[in-house]
């Protein structure tokens, strides 16, 4: 993460109007817990072009959990309408959306547009909504495929999880919703 913030940071230097640099920047601040400078990162990369089809998913996928949930949802709902080939992975901050207003049949709706099943978002989401949903057979098969993609994830999954989930309350739910389908996470 530390390097991936230097050369994001030479890139900004470099580029100041560099829209992928502030991108890049702003997803390194998020996972190392570097809130405020993200948020200012991800709010110049999108002033830079708010209407651009490469970033706006992104983009809106960094600034969700960096807090700005309506703005985020806001431009990832606007990048999928938009953009035939906007990133698969933007449903994943849907679905947390969904599970943050305590929505939790409607995030599992988001997860069934998931499109990524060997990416550790898409079962660990889908086991944790069927977990709240009291699904648990089904969440299970879930943590199941979870595991098969990261054996480690009951020593590690609190650590990957708040990587990107900066809110205790997110963190919490999920944490519940997984343990309701079977995985106990140390």
């Amino acid at each position: 993460v530390e390097k991936a913030i230097e050369f994001s940071e030479k890139g900004v230097r470099l580029n100041p109007s560099n829209q992928r640099a502030r991108v890049a920047l702003a997803v390194a601040r998020l996972i190392n817990n570097q809130l405020k400078e993200g948020l200012v990162e991800a709010k110049n990369a999108l002033a830079l072009n708010p209407n651009s089809l490469i970033f706006m998913d992104v983009i809106g996928h960094v600034l969700a959990p960096l807090g700005e949930w309506d703005q985020g949802v806001g431009l990832v709902r606007k990048a999928i309408k938009l953009n035939p080939y906007h990133r698969p992975y933007v449903y994943h901050t849907l679905c947390a959306d969904w599970l943050r207003k305590k929505e939790h049949e409607k995030a599992y709706l988001e997860t069934l547009n998931f499109r990524l099943p060997s990416v550790t978002w898409d079962p660990l989401l889908q086991a944790a909504t069927l977990g709240l949903l009291g699904r648990t057979e089904e969440g299970n098969r879930y943590v199941e495929a979870l595991l098969t993609i990261k054996p480690n994830f009951p020593d590690r999954g609190r650590t990957l999880i708040k990587h990107w989930v900066k809110t205790d309350e997110l963190f919490e739910c999920i944490i519940d919703g997984l343990k309701k389908s079977g995985l106990e996470i140390k």
